[in-house]
C-alpha cells in the first residue's frame, strides 16, 4: 500500500479503520491547523520492532523525524526518509523538531516509554507507544493524566487487537460458542530462546568499551546507569543490553510479562469482559537483583470469584 493521507482524510477515519489499513500507529482523531496538509510523524525508537513501526506510519503520514541511539539503525531510515531530521536523543528532537510534528511513535526499550511519551504529550503530540506501555504502574499513571490533560489520542501498540482474528474469537466466546467459562490459562515460552536472564544471568555481566556507533548515556536515560557490557554466550561475546537482550532485565525491561501477557492475555481479558483483579497471587524461581526469574505464575481472582475458581492464570 503506497497511498497517502491529508489531514482532512485522516480526521475521517476512525481509529479501527487505520487499524485495518495497517498494524501500527491508529490515530482516531487529530487535531490540526491547516485541514489540507500532510500529518507528519516522528518516530523514536527505529529499530527492532521500532522499523516495521514507523515504516507502517510512513505509509499514511509524512516521517518528519526519526530518533535512534544506533548510529548504524539511524542512517537506515534516514536514508529510507531522506527529509526526516535525525537525533540520537529525543530531548533534542522535540526541542528542535516539536513545531514540524503531529503524532510521535515510540518503540524504544521499555524504561523509555513513559518519558518519551510524557515530552511528546506535554507539547500536544499525539502517542503511538509500543507495548508494555510504561516501566511501572505510577509512569501509566501519569501518562494518563497527561493525555487527559493535553486532550492528545493515544493507542498502546497490541498488534492483536488491530487484527480479525482476536475480535473474531472474542465474539466467539461471548457468544457462548464454548459454553461458559470459569478458567483462562495463557502463557509463554519467553524468554527461552528469546533473551537471556536468570537461570544463565543472575548477576551483573562483565563491562566492556561502547560500540562507536551507540549513544551509551542517552540509552541508559532514567535508568539507573550502568556500563555498557557484554557476556559469553554459546562460545562468542554478546552485548548484554542493547539491542536486544535488555528485556529480561530489571532495570530496562519488564520480562516475558510485559513483552507477552498483553498478547496471550488479551483476548480472554476482552471476551470474558474481566475488570480490575479483586486479588493476585504469584509464585516464581529464585530472585536475583540483575533479570527476571527463570519462571512465572501469576493467577488473577476476579471479584465475583475471589475464594471460588480462578478466572485468568
Amino acid at each position: 500500500m503506497t497511498a497517502r493521507l491529508s489531514r482532512r482524510r485522516a480526521l475521517q477515519l476512525g481509529a479501527g479503520t487505520l487499524g485495518y489499513l495497517f498494524t501500527g500507529p491508529a490515530w482516531s482523531v487529530v487535531r490540526a491547523a491547516d485541514a489540507n496538509s500532510r500529518l507528519r510523524v516522528a518516530g523514536i525508537g527505529i529499530g527492532g520492532k521500532g522499523s516495521s513501526d514507523i515504516d507502517q506510519a510512513g505509509l499514511v503520514f509524512d516521517v518528519a523525524a526519526v530518533c535512534d541511539i544506533d548510529d548504524e539503525r539511524l542512517a537506515v531510515k534516514a536514508k529510507l526518509y531522506p527529509k526526516a531530521a535525525t537525533y540520537f536523543d529525543y530531548r533534542k528532537l522535540f526541542e528542535k523538531s516539536g513545531k514540524d510534528i503531529d503524532a510521535v511513535v515510540v518503540s524504544t526499550p521499555d524504561h523509555h516509554h513513559a518519558l518519551a511519551s510524557l515530552l511528546a504529550i506535554q507539547l500536544g503530540k499525539h502517542v503511538y507507544c509500543q507495548k508494555p506501555l510504561t516501566h511501572t504502574p505510577h509512569e501509566a499513571r501519569v501518562l494518563r493524566e497527561a493525555a487527559a490533560k493535553m486532550k492528545v489520542v493515544t493507542q498502546m501498540g497490541n498488534q492483536g487487537s488491530g487484527l480479525s482474528g482476536l475480535r473474531r474469537a472474542v465474539e466467539l466466546v461471548r457468544s457462548g460458542a464454548i459454553g461458559d467459562v470459569t478458567e483462562a490459562h495463557v502463557w509463554t515460552n519467553r524468554p527461552f530462546k528469546y533473551w537471556k536472564q536468570a537461570p544463565d544471568v543472575v548477576k551483573r555481566p562483565e563491562e566492556a568499551p561502547v560500540p562507536k556507533h551507540v549513544h551509551w548515556d542517552e540509552w541508559i536515560g532514567p535508568a539507573p546507569f550502568r556500563p555498557f557490557a557484554v557476556r559469553p554466550d554459546m562460545g562468542k561475546t554478546k552485548a548484554a543490553y542493547h539491542p536486544h537482550d535488555w528485556r529480561g532485565y530489571w532495570d530496562f525491561g519488564t520480562g516475558a510479562l510485559g513483552d507477552m501477557a498483553c498478547h496471550t492475555a488479551n483476548m480472554p481479558f476482552r471476551a470474558l469482559d474481566l475488570d480490575l483483579p479483586e486479588a493476585v497471587s504469584a509464585e516464581n524461581g529464585e530472585i536475583n537483583p540483575e533479570t527476571f526469574p527463570a519462571w512465572a505464575k501469576i493467577t488473577y481472582s476476579p471479584r465475583e470469584q475471589v475464594g471460588g475458581e480462578t478466572a485468568l492464570v
